[in-house]
């Protein structure tokens, strides 16, 4: 029966009050806990009756029970209470209670005859709760202090006395903010409190020996039935080892297992503040994507030993041409990056990309010595203005394509696509307008393989824009333009509603009946309640059952917006939508998300799955988070899944699902259905 338990005691000031309040279902709509014991009553119909049988238990110390309708802030029910005096050290008595819901009443005689079996198992259930609740806080590993309204301490638990080095009683009395690093102003922070706003942030303390650490701290004012601040509870995080660990840990992601270089992550990271120096100071910069030309016959001639030896040459080659100046990279396998800053002019990039041509030179007798000849491809991004980081690599990336398709061995710059009627990034917003409204746009559709039956269970839906003109231009390119114009919501609309209207047409056939779809979500779409209206009117206007759809965000747009997308994602996982956590481990990993972002998948970033066949780490990293996942009862899909090598680790991890080339590229809808059909079960077809 659903079941709240109480303590109440008497206080000189504050009169009887609940000092306990146990409310595992959450049958009312805010904790009691430390609000007066009329707070109980004060909205029912009969509340002059349940305070005459309050006054009269108290008045003999005898048993109080009642029964009639309470108000637990939106519902009135039926309940009935049920207490009994407990004797305390210093002479006077509390009460320990239940309030249990009662759906049919019967006569008070019926009530009298339930008490004196009641009474044990109550009086022992509630001690057992209450004592099991102090030794729970007392041997937390939260950091804990009360104090009074003035911000003098009067109680901390046992993790607080051991991390300060302290007694209770050498702690009784101080200030609290006397045991912080910087100076704080404390009537300031109990002026805010007094007006019942919780405070948090960080914040670094230090012990009686002098020894720093940090704190994720949260002051919880307690305010009277009149508003005013009675006392202040303090729970503490100790993140000290936490932010030691996350450092190391980013320092790994961040680098390259065999040159020792920074990875694509890391990259990102220095064109990031490249990008700030560029709205800042006007400061322009250019980037070098590098890529060696028919690398993957020095594979097949000498071996992957000797490829990757000569990769760490190359390296070091880069590194001793260049100069410590220049930020260099290496995206994987063998394609590097190498980022100049400041960069005033165009020829100066293309000085850099001459050196790198020496460097490649020096590492080209180790080929030659294989018979094997070493180039390279080279694109240059010049960057005067801010853009995004997929931006700035999309852009050089195609640059270094162009190279290709001229033979390689030679250096390209990109310029902006030029028409008669198209200038500039400019144009191209407005191109974008056009075809949102003239649905230029496509999705693709990636298939999403089980990993236990081998058959495709969903789909990631991709936009896709081929402008007449323009040819095919990279979500890369158009996505970020579509945010800084103010498309992006035209954009994850249209999208969304094209998802659900797609695959509401694909479930009435047997075989496709079972697919769901995932629709991504951007950072501004979690800063707009028209996000919440999208998806309720695509699945209504689709009569797509809410399950059939998953909504997928990306660390960066939780990054963004912490409590806007906690907010959003359980308001869609009550109408029924599955929410996933997109991209985990591209830059912004925090297991804070895993517990606050209460998701029911996580994607696996393709940059961690990579190099998982060839990088111990990287293994090691990947397996980490699918038991971690596992763990929160979250279902892991692996992104970017190209080799076979890969899918057979990701099996033995007992990943639940995976996509990318290896099974399929994306597809559009007139090609799915085959696609299908013709392959049933992908462990079969493929292993």
């Amino acid at each position: 029966m659903p079941t709240v338990l109480f303590r109440l005691i008497t206080a000189p000031d504050l009169g009887w009050h609940l000092e306990q309040w146990l409310d595992p279902q959450k049958l009312w709509c805010q904790s009691l806990q430390g609000a007066p014991v009329e707070q109980l009553w004060q909205n029912s119909p009969i509340s002059q009756a349940w305070q005459n049988s309050f006054v009269q238990a108290i008045q003999s110390w005898d048993v109080w029970q009642h029964r009639g309708p309470l108000c637990t802030g939106v519902f009135e029910r039926e309940w009935r209470l049920l207490a009994y005096p407990y004797p305390l050290d210093n002479g006077h008595y509390s009460y320990l209670g239940s309030l249990q819901i009662t759906p049919v009443r019967t006569n008070d005689k019926d009530c009298e005859n339930d008490v004196p079996d009641a009474e044990s198992r109550l009086s022992t259930l509630l001690l057992d709760r209450l004592r099991l609740q102090e030794l729970a806080i007392d041997h937390s590993s939260d950091l804990m202090l009360r104090c009074n309204s003035q911000g003098l301490i009067t109680w901390a638990n046992q993790a607080l006395l051991e991390r300060q080095n302290k007694s209770i009683d050498a702690l009784i009395g101080t200030d609290f903010t006397q045991l912080r690093t910087q100076p704080t102003e404390r009537h300031l922070l109990l002026q805010e409190l007094r007006q019942g706003e919780l405070i948090e942030g960080k914040i670094e303390y230090q012990t009686e020996d002098k020894e720093f650490y940090l704190v994720q701290e949260k002051l919880l004012p307690v305010l009277t039935d009149d508003g005013e601040l009675e006392s202040i509870v303090i729970v503490q995080q100790d993140l000290t080892w936490q932010a030691a660990a996350e450092i190391r840990t980013q320092q790994q992601l961040q680098t390259d297992a065999l040159t020792g270089l920074p990875n694509r992550k890391g990259m990102y990271r220095t064109i990031r503040h490249a990008l700030s120096l560029v709205e800042e100071q006007n400061q322009p910069f250019a980037l070098l994507r590098i890529n060696l030309d028919r690398f993957q016959r020095v594979n097949d001639a000498a071996g992957y030993h000797f490829g990757d030896y000569l990769l760490r040459s190359l390296a070091l080659n880069l590194r001793r041409v260049l100069g410590s100046s220049i930020e260099l990279a290496c995206l994987g396998g063998d394609e590097f990056a190498a980022l100049l800053a400041p960069c005033f002019r165009e020829t100066d990039a293309i000085t850099l990309a001459d050196e790198v041509r020496q460097a490649i030179a020096l590492s080209g007798s180790l080929a030659a010595a294989a018979g094997i000849s070493l180039t390279a491809s080279i694109g240059i991004a010049f960057v005067d203005k801010n853009l995004s980081e997929e931006m700035v690599l999309d852009r050089a990336n195609q640059a270094m394509y162009a190279a290709k398709r001229q033979g390689g061995n030679c250096t390209v710059v990109y310029h902006l696509p030029s028409h008669d009627s198209i200038r500039h990034e400019a144009a191209l917003q407005f191109a974008l307008r056009q075809a949102i409204a003239e649905q230029e746009l496509k999705l693709a559709y990636q298939p999403i393989i089980s990993l236990r039956t081998g058959k495709v269970v969903s789909l990631e839906a991709l936009l896709r824009w081929n402008h007449p003109q323009f040819g095919y231009v990279s979500p890369a390119l158009f996505i970020p333009l579509a945010e800084d114009s103010g498309q992006i919501e035209s954009l994850g609309e249209w999208a969304v509603h094209e998802a659900c209207r797609q695959l509401a047409e694909w479930s009435q056939q047997p075989v496709l009946a079972h697919l769901r779809v995932s629709v991504n979500c951007s950072f501004v779409d979690l800063k707009t309640e028209r996000w919440i209206t999208t998806v309720k009117s695509a699945l209504q206007g689709s009569q797509l059952l809410p399950s059939k759809l998953i909504i997928e965000y990306t660390e960066s747009a939780i990054a963004a917006d912490p409590a806007a997308a906690i907010a959003l994602s359980s308001y869609l996982q009550e109408i029924g939508v599955d929410v996933a956590l997109d991209d985990f481990g591209s830059g912004y990993s925090s297991m804070a998300y895993l517990i606050q972002f209460q998701a029911q998948g996580l994607k696996i970033d393709r940059s961690l799955i990579t190099p998982i066949a060839e990088d111990e780490r990287s293994r090691a990293v990947v397996r980490s988070i699918i038991e971690l996942a596992k763990r929160l009862g979250l279902k892991t899909t692996a992104e970017g899944v190209e080799t076979l090598d890969q899918l057979q680790l990701l099996r033995a991890w007992n990943c639940d699902f995976a996509q990318g080339f290896y099974f399929s590229k994306p597809l559009l809808a007139t090609d799915l259905p085959d696609f299908i059909h013709s392959h049933g079960n992908f462990l079969q077809d493929h292993w």
